[in-house]
């Protein structure tokens, strides 16, 4: 049986003495700060350790970096990856100890697109309380017929994330071309 996420959520009634994570490596390149998290919930579930999803004997993993510290912490109790990834995200700047903005813009047409999203970079750049990150294509730069750009801004101060939300967005309105959207997500859970 070949599953995804999604077949997780029903494993519990199922009679599987093998479980196996392939391309482990496609997981870990996403680009979302939570995805050690994820991971590491998707091994949890594997070895047993949580739900009791399952009645595996075995579990297998196939990954190109049987190195990743990740792997360390199967045998291990959930604390210990929580201290791991908390001093993590501290180190980079991520939740909690941050507070992030994704901005993507889309259209339908290109042409003026770019622009578009440097403007408003450009108009939030100069401020030493944020830091920004982008503009640059969306991870997935096509959807629906609509192309993608977007940028992060983070900030520790939660209010100047949220005057940086209004203000991007009366920015957008003044310089928007044509049929335009934006979207302004606070401490994003998906970045794709």
């Amino acid at each position: 049986m070949i599953g995804t996420f999604a077949l997780l959520r029903r494993f519990d009634n199922l009679n599987i003495d093998t479980a196996i994570i392939m391309s482990m490596e496609n997981i870990i390149n996403l680009p979302d700060f939570r995805i050690y998290e994820k991971i590491m919930r998707l091994l949890y579930k594997f070895s047993g350790k949580i739900d009791q999803f399952s009645k595996a004997y075995e579990y297998y993993i196939q990954s190109y970096g049987i190195d990743n510290p990740l792997f360390s912490f199967i045998d291990k109790e959930i604390e210990t990856f929580y201290d791991f990834d908390i001093k993590r995200r501290k180190i980079y700047s991520y939740p909690p100890f941050v507070n992030i903005i994704r901005v993507i813009v889309q259209s339908k047409k290109h042409d003026h697109l770019y622009n578009v999203i440097k403007d408003l970079v450009e108009s939030v750049k100069d401020n030493k309380d944020v830091t920004l990150i982008g503009p640059s294509t969306a991870p997935i730069f096509k959807l629906r017929d609509n192309y993608r750009y977007n940028f992060l801004i983070k900030a520790k101060n939660k209010d100047i994330i949220l005057d940086y939300c209004y203000l991007i967005k009366e920015k957008f309105n003044k310089i928007k071309k044509g049929y335009m959207r934006i979207k302004i997500d606070v401490d994003p859970y998906f970045f794709i």
